[in-house]
């Protein structure tokens, strides 16, 4: 949906909304499916049966989605059902988790929230990415978003954040940075082994090719205009070029970027949000500031781009 959206933002032709707000349509009654309204993981739009308990990313990433279909097609009930699902969560915040940090899992049933892991990877990130961005979404006018928002922030800066234990790297870093950017980049001599001071543990080694970094830095150039955020994107994709590109089409994910040779860690998988976020945000690092404005412009969680609601003025 998110795809068709803005597609017909970009381009407005009509047929791509007219098929949005069919899609829309289809999937509404799994909004109904129980009275609580928050909607299970899997929908059969024919049959109407339903498979499965929702995770807090899948129920939390669907509101900017139905929210601008709702603008567009004047038809309020889109809104309405992901608002009561927003407000089911806000509540559970307001009565449980007062640092505004969530666990991941919903009990299909009674819609609430169950005792399992918080984290911000799989299954729990864009749920905070979509607290800001229905509020900047909104023309910053729905203050409840900002708030929810920032006691996560402050949620997550108190309890997630942590340090790795040093492991004696810092002992080298002597008023520069020659010997940290020798471990970071490799061409390091045979019996230095520094990788536990750069990972958390050794299955953190693997790039999936995902967008987060490249968006960060794209952000991050467009507010302070400073240099070095091209120069990291430009290394980035020479990395991505040099030794992620297959001769015979595609690029695939590394399982190690820690080891040698490097092709040896292939994936054999390319996931799609390469193409729909990672290289659309290293497009726009480059881009001038009015391709797709940020002060115009909301990206959803796919890097599809919305238009802000305009205020009333």
């Amino acid at each position: 949906m998110g795809g068709l959206l803005s597609s017909y933002y970009m381009s407005g032709h009509v047929h791509l909304l007219t098929i949005a707000n069919k899609l829309g349509m289809a999937l509404s009654p799994a909004f109904d499916v129980y009275e609580h309204g928050v909607p299970a993981k899997d929908f059969d739009i024919v049959s109407k049966l339903t498979r499965a308990a929702p995770s807090l990313a899948e129920v939390g990433t669907l509101q900017m989605e139905f929210k601008y279909l709702a603008r567009l097609t004047g038809y309020p009930k889109y809104q309405e059902q992901v608002e009561r699902i927003s407000d089911s969560l806000a509540k559970q915040v307001e009565e449980k988790y007062m640092n505004g940090l969530l666990p991941v899992q919903i009990n299909q049933q009674s819609g609430k929230i169950t005792t399992s892991k918080i984290t911000l990877g799989a299954n729990g990130d864009s749920y905070y990415e979509y607290l800001l961005k229905q509020w900047l979404l909104s023309g910053k006018r729905d203050d409840k978003f900002k708030t929810q928002y920032m006691t996560a922030v402050d949620g997550i800066t108190d309890k997630l954040l942590g340090k790795s234990k040093p492991n004696g790297i810092q002992k080298r870093h002597a008023g520069g940075t020659s010997h940290t950017g020798k471990a970071a980049y490799g061409d390091l001599l045979p019996n230095e082994n520094v990788e536990e001071d750069l990972l958390v543990s050794a299955t953190d080694a693997f790039n999936l090719l995902r967008p987060e970094t490249v968006e960060s830095l794209m952000v991050l150039y467009r507010v302070t205009k400073d240099e070095k955020y091209r120069e990291y994107g430009r290394e980035i994709m020479k990395a991505f070029e040099k030794n992620c590109r297959l001769e015979r089409g595609g690029y695939a994910s590394i399982g190690n970027v820690a080891k040698g040779p490097i092709h040896i860690g292939f994936r054999n998988e390319m996931e799609s949000f390469f193409i729909a976020e990672t290289l659309k945000y290293l497009f726009l690092l480059f881009s001038d500031d009015s391709m797709l404005p940020l002060d115009e412009i909301v990206f959803n969680t796919e890097a599809h781009p919305f238009p802000i609601e305009k205020t009333d003025s």
